[in-house]
């Protein structure tokens, strides 16, 4: 049980990290920009 706490905890981030990404100026996603092409 606790480790799918942790599980869903990461989740969660993952999830927050991404809409953070989305609100950076376009300025910050252009630093992101390499990483995304590279994949």
């Amino acid at each position: 049980m606790e480790n799918h706490k942790s599980n869903n905890k990461e989740n969660i981030t993952i999830v927050d990290i991404s809409r953070k990404i989305n609100q950076l100026p376009e300025a910050e996603s252009s630093f992101f920009s390499p990483f995304q092409e590279s994949t």
